[in-house]
């Protein structure tokens, strides 16, 4: 099973992805992101750098992610409700 770790966001909307999590994907700052959201969640995809018009579709593949790692509704949300009921 992967890594879960909490975090919060700050009053700027900024959030700290955890340090195990970090290294596991050998994320470095300046590394980059394409975000989007499930019916409860906001899902983080690493991206390269790549010019704008790819955009969209890396943001896709992120809405994708869930779903392609086996991944149902059901079962993301048994894990933010456990994570949830720990705090």
């Amino acid at each position: 099973m992967q890594p879960i770790s909490t975090t919060s966001m700050s009053s700027k909307g900024q959030v700290v992805i955890p340090e195990i999590i970090r290294k596991q994907m050998n994320l470095k700052p300046e590394s980059r992101f394409a975000v989007t959201t499930g019916k409860d969640s906001v899902i983080l995809k690493a991206i390269e750098s790549r010019p704008e018009q790819d955009t969209g579709e890396y943001i896709f593949g992120a809405s994708r992610l869930p779903q392609d790692n086996g991944l149902s509704e059901d079962a993301i949300e048994q894990v933010i409700s456990g994570v949830r009921g720990q705090y």
